[in-house]
């Protein structure tokens, strides 16, 4: 309700971190090898927050609330942080595009918004 009441058409920016396993803002990949699905992709648009408890197998086991995608994508301008040797693979996924989809790369679900990726040269120089 707060976050309708203060950006009822998105934000104008948002800065968002990723994880090297290619997840952003607390929603990660499907992961086959524990058979888990990540249910915030199945969320009836218009709902803007998800609290989800991570299978015990996913490090670090916690309780999370995120934004959804569908309200992410509504930023009007957004900042991609990718930094750390560990995730120059996720990094070249991400400018590649090939063969991921939304599920197992989260961090590409960007739609129809501008996105500025920031990184370091370190991680850069590994892709």
């Amino acid at each position: 309700k707060e976050i309708n009441k203060f950006a009822p058409e998105g934000f104008d920016l948002s800065f968002h971190g990723i994880g090297s396993d290619g997840h952003r803002n607390g929603i990660f990949p499907d992961n086959q090898k524990i058979n888990w699905k990540n249910r915030i992709w199945d969320l009836p648009k218009k709902r803007m927050v998800y609290g989800y408890k991570l299978p015990p197998e996913v490090n670090p086991f916690t309780q999370r609330i995120t934004l959804t995608p569908w309200f992410l994508n509504k930023s009007k301008n957004n900042i991609l942080m990718v930094s750390g040797g560990k995730k120059a693979k996720v990094l070249k996924k991400i400018i590649g595009k090939k063969n991921y989809n939304f599920r197992n790369l989260p961090a590409i679900t960007f739609r129809d918004t501008n996105v500025i990726i920031l990184t370091t040269k370190s991680t850069f120089s590994k892709i």
